[in-house]
Order: C-alpha cells, then structure tokens, then sequence
C-alpha cells in the first residue's frame, strides 16, 4: 500500500509539473532577460553616471517588469495548480482517490513553491557565479543579491498563499485571480475609504497620521519600500513569513472544509455568501462617498454616491453569487444593507463613543505638538529621531485651549473645502501612547490668535525648523543660487560656515511664520545627514548683514545694479504676463508701468517676494541684465511706494 501511494505522488507531481511547469519556465525565462542580461550587457558599462544609476538597485533592472512579476506570477501558479477545484469532473475525481486532503493540500502547494521559488534561486546563482568571475560591483554586491533574493521569495510567497486562501473560498478560477488582488490590496485600499468617509462625519479624525502608515498595510503598496531600500527591519521580515505559514495554515483548513460540490460555485461556502454581499456592497458605498466627495465636494452629492454606488455593489454581488443577470428581485438583503448602514451612520454623526470632544487630562500629557505640516514633521520625526515639542504646562494649556476651539468652531463641510487649512493636534501621553486629531480649518490665523502665538514660538520653531535639528559641525558648504540660476555662491570655509549656520538659527528663532522669501536660495551640504535647504527671506536681517561684511552680497544676492527695468501690473496673472513680455508688451489688454529708475527699484525690490500674496497683489516682472526672460515676483499692494499706487488709482 506504501509503494502505491508513493507511485501515485510521483505521478501527481509529473501532472503538476504539466500543469505549471510552463509558468515557472515563463518566470526563469523573464529573470534571465531582465536581470542576467542586464548584468551581462553592462558589466563593462562603469561610467560615472551609470555607477550612480544602478548602484544596489537590481529590482531596478527589467524596468519594472520584475515588480509585476512578483505578483502576477504567484497568481498564476496558484490558480493553476488549484485548478482542479475548480472543475466538477476533475474534483470529483482528484477526492475520490485513496489519499488523504491533508496530503493532496501539501503535495500542490508544496509543489507550487518550488515551482516559484527555483527561478529566483538559479538566478540568484548565476548572478553569484557572475558576481566572483567579473566586477559589477557598480551593478550590485553579495549583499545586494541575497537581499534580492530574500524580498524576492517573500514577495512570491505571501502572494501566493494568499491566492491559495481566496482559491479555497470560490470555485471560479478568474474570480480567484480577481479577489487575489482586491484581498491583497484590502487592508490599505479599505483603510483609505473609511478614513476618507469618516472625515465627512466626523470631526478630528487623524486622516495624514493614518495614512501616512498606509504603505505598509499591504505587499503591493509596501512593494516599493521593500524593493527601493537597501534594508527591511527583521520584523517586517518576520511578519512576511508569519503571514505566509498563517495563510498557509488558512488554507489547509478551509480545504478540509470545502464542499466537493463548490466546483464552479463563486462562493464555496454558503455561510460566506451574506458576509459577501454586505462587505462588497459596504465597500463600495464607500468607494461611492469616496468619488463624490473628491468630485463634487458637497454632502448632498455625497449621500447621493452612497446610495447610488451601494445599489450598484449589491447588485454585482448578487449577479456575482446567483450566477445571472436576473437579480432585481433579490431586495431583502439590501434593505437590511439600507438599514444597518443608517443605524451606522447616525451612531457616527452623534458620536456616541465621544470621540469629537475628548482631550487628554494635563497630568497624562508628557508631550504636545501642534502640527502644520504632517509630512515633514513625520519625515524630520522618521531622520531625526523623537522631536521637542511643549513639554511646560503652560504651553501645553495652551495647545490643550486651541485644541478646544478647533473642537468648537470646526465644521465638516470644510473638510470638503480645497482651501482649508489641515492641523494636527498630538500628544505624546506618560503611558507612551499617542493622542492625534487632524482638524480643517479655513482662515486659520485671523480665527485663532492662540494659534498665531504658538506657531512663532521658540519651542514651535525648534521641532519644526530643521536648521536645529542638524549637527552644524557635520556641515561641509554652503551654496547659494538665486532664481534662474542667474548667480551662484559656494562657501567651503569651515568656520564662516558654522558662523552663518549659527545666525541662521537666531534669525529663524526671531523671523514671524509667514516672512517673505528673496530670490537666493540656499543649500546646506551635510555629512552623514540629509541636506538641508531653504530661502533667505527678508526679515533674515543677521545673515543679510554678515553677506555684507563679508563681501558676498553681491555675490549671493540679486541686488538694484543687476536689474534692467521693472514691469508691474496690478490686475494681470502670471500666465497674461508671460504672454506679454513674450509679445514685448506690444499685445496687452491690462495695465502695465515700467520703472527704470535704480532708487524706485531698489523701494521696489525691498518690498518684493517669490511667493504669491493672497490679498491685493502687483505682479512684477523683473528683467535682469545678460537674461532674456523676466523673474516673476510679487508684492503686496499695502507696501508698494506712493507713486505706484498713485499711479494705477
């Protein structure tokens, strides 16, 4: 009995090998013309340019094909060697064997990961092979490779379990490859749609902290963090290989389970049947507050998607379940849907977890922030490690008191708003939890002086202004470029960069929130961290002076002796200017004054900045010596001189 059930797996593993065999072969085949060819024809290639373009980047190599291998592929196999679930005659004969479904499971999947894993093995090999008879070490190293080939079988792997879990739940193989995706998107793409939906209900929902994590709810948007960075933390690595064993051991027992008559079933438990029907409705209700809320940006519109998409999602997944077209008679399960889904909603829009109105006690905050730009103060957060916030308590009253006027005067309809404001409110609690709400506001300033006061505060501009989070001494120049490139500056001197570095900071600590950007930039070059760069505005009175003192104004700065002539316009937008001075102002239907005079320049230019003013603004089209086309810049209509306003009034 022993040898005929081995003979039997031998012959069971010749038919998987028929079967799939062609997808491995296809997999190899690609590997070997996307990386190993790649390598092979660029080994002698050791241009600078090149070095710096594919250094540790062998994901890089097939121009993206690799990427979409390492999902596709995976999909394939899975529906494949599952196939014969999916056809009656064939699953019908396959459990009517003398074997046991524990064994039958172990024998396809088994065979289905060395089916996937052997083409990134051999390739892996020759690269090795390659790596010792040749020198691409400016194509990548060992320790590239093994990365490679570890992110590479990880990838495979949770695909393709996951493909083994969705193939036991159907007996379709085409929804198999389908829901394979949708599942192995779900978590990320279904956090969004809630998160999204919650802000139309919901006041103070944390969406950017939320999102900001969203990458990692899923391979396939964690797939360019795994395969861009030279690292993977140990504990992602572990979760990859926890989550395949799980899905593994998922699928083991849902096959235990499985109905023979499931064959061509879409859905093969029947018990899973409503969970279907309510979840995908449920998702795509949201998908439907989702697209209108982003289209329209009004809550009518909103309720309106609702109701439509969730008719739409419970239809498709009736048509999906019964098989045919003739569903408009299946309404019960929707009007169920139709009342669960208001019951929900009116518990959210009351509240009645009190999530709106809590803020924590003083005694339980160890830390507060208040946060205008989620991104950056993430990123800073992420390189620099645990930022200062306000940590005395009374700044932290303070937050804890714009906190609550955020609370009171915030309206959901301005989260619809493309203007608004977003701010973000976080505490860092003493039990090492964090407390987040993310608030749109409209009109922040002039709403909140609270607000104005905290943001040009010492402590504010400390976690907030990355000149004092760098190390000065890591520092290696300094380089200065105005707009267009028209001057360039470098300083390489180590003590005027630590001086300049040091004024810098004083001037930050004492410039207002919303100073006025020059057309010099600057860029400071760092050692062993990331480069910093920011404007010298106008109110930076220190570094201006030091440039003077110590010659470099001239050099560094766009000055009255540089300009040519000064075009401003007070009702002219930046595109009509363009087509004017392209025309020689001979083709215009706005009013323009021209000022050659250096000393009305020179009042003119003291006022000046890059960035657009809301209120009443005069557009300035600067024409500078040696350079054909004007800069664009701008000036607010309360600081212009008398006699441009005279004139234009």
């Amino acid at each position: 009995m022993r040898l005929k059930t081995s003979l039997f797996s031998h012959e069971l593993a010749k038919q998987n090998f028929r079967q799939v065999g062609w997808i491995s072969l296809i997999y190899m085949v690609s590997l070997f013309f996307f990386v190993v060819m790649n390598v092979i024809l660029n080994i002698g290639n050791v241009e600078e340019y090149y070095y710096e373009l594919w250094r540790n980047e062998l994901f890089h190599l097939g121009a993206g094909f690799q990427l979409i291998f390492l999902f596709l592929i995976p999909v394939l196999m899975a529906i494949f060697i599952l196939r014969y679930l999916h056809q009656k005659d064939a699953s019908d004969f396959m459990h009517s064997l003398p074997i046991s479904r524990t064994k039958l499971f172990v024998h396809h999947v088994g065979f289905g990961f060395i089916a996937l894993w052997l083409p990134i093995l051999l390739t892996g090999l020759i690269l090795f092979i390659i790596a010792n008879v040749s020198n691409v070490a400016h194509i990548y190293t060992l320790s590239n490779l093994a990365y490679w080939i570890l992110m590479s079988l990880l990838i495979l792997s949770i695909t393709f379990s996951v493909s083994i879990v969705v193939g036991m739940l159907t007996g379709i193989s085409i929804i198999q490859g389908i829901f394979t995706f949708i599942f192995l998107f779900f978590p990320a793409g279904f956090t969004l749609l809630l998160i999204f939906n919650m802000n139309f209900a919901l006041i103070g929902i944390p969406e950017s902290f939320y999102l900001g994590e969203l990458d990692k709810f899923s391979p396939i948007t964690d797939v360019a963090q795994l395969t861009v960075e030279e690292y993977a933390s140990p504990l992602k690595v572990m979760v990859y290989i926890l989550g395949t064993i799980i899905m593994l051991g998922l699928g083991l027992f849902l096959y235990k389970k499985r109905p023979v008559e499931a064959a061509t079933q879409p859905i093969a438990f029947q018990v899973l049947k409503p969970i279907f029907i309510y979840s995908f409705t449920f998702c795509f209700t949201l998908i439907g507050g989702f697209y209108y809320g982003i289209i329209q940006t009004d809550i009518r519109w909103i309720l309106f998607g609702y109701g439509l998409f969730s008719l739409i999602g419970y239809l498709i997944s009736q048509v999906i379940v019964q098989k045919t077209w003739r569903v408009f008679h299946q309404w019960r399960e929707y009007l169920y849907f139709c009342i669960g889904a208001i019951i929900f909603m009116v518990l959210i829009v009351f509240d009645i977890t009190g999530f709106e109105n809590r803020i924590p006690k003083l005694e339980e905050i160890e830390t507060a922030y208040l946060i205008t730009d989620t991104y950056m103060f993430n990123n800073r957060e992420s390189f620099y490690g645990n930022l200062n916030g306000f940590t005395d308590p009374t700044d932290i009253e303070k937050v804890q008191a714009l906190h609550r006027q955020f609370i009171d005067q915030s309206r959901r309809a301005d989260f619809l708003d493309h203007n608004r404001w977003d701010i973000t409110v976080r505490y860092k609690l003493k039990n090492g939890k964090d407390f987040v709400r993310e608030y749109h506001m409209l009109d922040l300033p002039e709403r909140f002086p609270i607000y104005t006061e905290l943001i040009n505060s010492t402590t504010y501009k400390l976690y907030t202004e990355p000149i004092f989070l760098i190390d000065q001494q890591l520092a290696s120049s300094l380089r200065f470029s105005t707009i267009g490139s028209y001057k360039e500056l470098t300083i390489t001197d180590r003590d005027q960069i630590v001086e300049f570095i040091e004024l810098l900071r004083q001037d930050v600590l004492e410039e207002p929130k919303y100073a006025r950007e020059t057309m010099t930039y600057i860029d400071i070059h760092m050692v062993d961290q990331a480069d910093l760069g920011r404007y010298i505005y106008v109110e930076d009175e220190r570094i201006i002076n030091w440039l003077k003192q110590n010659k470099l104004y001239e050099q560094a700065m766009i000055t009255v002796n540089d300009i040519d002539r000064m075009i401003l316009s007070d009702s002219a937008s930046y595109e009509e200017i363009l087509y004017a001075q392209n025309h020689n102002f001979d083709q215009k239907d706005f009013k323009t004054l021209l000022v050659t005079d250096e000393e009305a320049m020179q009042d003119i230019l003291d006022q000046t900045q890059m960035g657009y003013v809301e209120d009443d603004t005069y557009i300035v089209a600067l024409y500078l010596k040696q350079r054909l086309d004007p800069i664009i810049i701008y000036v607010d209509s309360v600081l212009v001189p008398d006699f441009v306003t005279e004139y234009f009034n």
